[in-house]
């Protein structure tokens, strides 16, 4: 008896703010994403975003305005993916 090992390609999408590696996202092709997989990605991420995020927002060459304006935006998403 042969066993064929099925191996799938594996998308990877690099995440950066204003220059810095924040993290990765992974997706398997064909659209199927297992949470299993998917969550400790995205656990490290949201970590990373809420303790770097905000400061590195200070530092960015914007319009005043306009981080007031992201900052009220990350508060509106759901409480998973908030920033505050």
């Amino acid at each position: 008896m042969t066993q064929t090992a099925q191996v799938e390609q594996v998308r990877v999408l690099k995440l950066t703010l204003h220059g810095q590696l924040v993290g990765y996202l992974a997706g398997f092709q064909g659209g199927r994403n297992p949470w299993r997989a998917i969550k400790p990605h995205l656990v490290d991420v949201m970590d990373k975003a809420r303790t770097q995020w905000l400061q590195a927002l200070d530092s960015l060459p914007m319009n005043p305005a306009h981080k007031r304006s992201l900052r009220i935006h990350w508060q509106t998403l759901q409480d998973d993916f908030q920033v505050k």
